[in-house]
């Protein structure tokens, strides 16, 4: 798996026991999540891989256990390796614990260089230690922001604006 430099992984409300010693073990979960190729002497692709598949579970499990009742886990990765690490994480934290998979854009500017396809993004794995537990904390909007929602037809739940009518579910509820 080759990272971003600087991508994130994240813990949300990691936990009351994070002032003692957490970072620490965090810090090194997270370099092992920066799996690159200088990780060993001779690079040898299948080998690594299989490696880095076998230090993550205690890693994960770790970090799950860290976590508050609440809290949540992000992990950035790329396709290398996204689709084993969310079997891993399904194993780890559970398959009703997924809360969902976020693009993240990491180019805007397609590479002429790319061999197939020039990617454009990541991935971000976000699971919960009890999804049921776990709400997102979501930034408030600005007051400009504000601006670009109306109710002109009084509706019970709220400002709201004309977008992307192609809703593929039908949300009732709002």
């Amino acid at each position: 798996m080759t990272r971003t430099a600087g991508a994130p992984i994240g813990c949300q409300r990691p936990s009351r026991f994070w002032g003692l010693g957490c970072p620490k073990i965090y810090h090194e979960a997270e370099d092992t999540l920066d799996n690159t190729k200088s990780a060993f002497e001779h690079y040898d692709d299948s080998l690594e891989h299989t490696t880095w598949l076998s230090m993550m579970v205690p890693r994960l499990e770790l970090l799950r256990e860290l976590l508050a009742e609440d809290g949540s886990i992000w992990v950035s990765i790329d396709d290398n390796e996204g689709h084993y690490l969310k079997v891993i994480m399904d194993e780890v934290f559970g398959r009703g614990n997924f809360i969902s998979s976020i693009i993240w854009r990491k180019n805007y500017a397609p590479k002429s260089s790319a061999k197939h396809f020039s990617e454009d993004h990541d991935y971000i794995l976000v699971y919960g230690k009890h999804s049921e537990h776990w709400a997102p904390n979501p930034m408030p909007r600005t007051e400009k922001q504000n601006k670009a929602y109306k109710n002109p037809d009084s509706d019970p739940r709220g400002p709201w604006r004309p977008n992307n009518l192609a809703a593929r579910n039908f949300y009732s509820k709002g």
